[in-house]
Parts: structure tokens; C-alpha cells; sequence
């Protein structure tokens, strides 16, 4: 009985600390893109994202509908690569963040704060879709909304 209780903790504390690593990773591809985003570093950029991989973004119109954008990570990185170094400011706001993983996909629930020209411009959640290929961690899709008002 002595040896099943302590192989049971060996065996969750492997589990723990594997899915740990991974959440790590997941978060280390996070953070390396939102510093290319700062850096205005379009191939680090799309260095973090799966070859084919898709963005939407969601915002309200003028009219209060939802409109949903959807656009190349290319486009996406010559864009933000065009503006002045550390003009795109994308912050993690850890309250609320998730992060679920099952083998070789996983996904990341990731509230930011976007500010611009170091002025707060919008806040909202990052919906990162992530696989893990040949042993690293890339964005595969990502969704993110777009929120000017309530972000607290």
C-alpha cells in the first residue's frame, strides 16, 4: 500500500511538472511575440507562428455589431514592422489567464493591454490555438478581441 501512495505522488508530480513545462513554453512563445511586436521585428514575429497559421480579430462597429476580421500573420507583421520601435506595447494581464494542454495542442486564454505610442489604446483577450511541432511550441491560430471601454 506504502509503495502505491508514493508511486501515485512520483507519477502526479511528473504530470505536474511536464504539463508546467509546457505551459511555460506556451507562455515563453506569448511573450516572444509581443516583444517582436515591440521590437517592430516582423520576422520574429512570424517566427512564432505555424507555417499557415490564421488570425481574426473581433470589435464592435459603429453601430454596437460584432465584426469579425480575419487577416494573414504576414500582413500582420509588415504592419506592425512599419511603426516606430516600441510603439506596439502588447501586455499580458495575468488575472484571468488559462492555459490548456492535450499532447500536442494546446491553448491559451491570455487577457492584454494593448497601448500605442506608449498611450493605452484597447484592452481584451487573446485566444491562442498552439501545436506543438517537432518539439516546439507555434501559434497556429489566434483571435483576440478588442475592448476601448470597462477593462477593468
Amino acid at each position: 500500500m506504502k509503495k502505491n501512495i508514493v508511486l501515485f505522488f512520483l507519477l502526479m508530480s511528473a504530470t505536474t511538472s511536464f504539463s508546467q513545462s509546457d505551459n511555460d513554453e506556451i507562455m515563453k512563445v506569448v511573450e516572444g511575440l509581443f516583444s517582436a511586436m515591440r521590437a517592430s521585428n516582423q520576422q520574429g514575429i512570424i517566427a512564432c507562428f505555424a507555417d499557415g497559421a490564421s488570425m481574426q480579430s473581433m470589435s464592435k462597429g459603429k453601430e454596437g455589431k460584432t465584426l469579425l476580421s480575419s487577416f494573414l500573420v504576414a500582413d500582420f507583421a509588415a504592419g506592425i514592422s512599419k511603426r516606430a520601435v516600441g510603439s506596439a506595447d502588447e501586455r499580458v494581464v495575468s488575472k484571468g489567464l488559462a492555459i490548456h494542454v492535450n499532447h500536442e495542442l494546446a491553448s491559451a486564454w491570455v487577457p492584454y493591454e494593448f497601448y500605442l505610442d506608449k498611450k493605452f489604446s484597447h484592452c481584451g483577450i487573446d485566444i491562442f490555438t498552439l501545436i506543438k511541432k517537432e518539439g516546439q511550441w507555434k501559434i497556429s491560430n489566434l483571435t483576440f478581441n478588442m475592448i476601448k471601454e470597462g477593462c477593468n
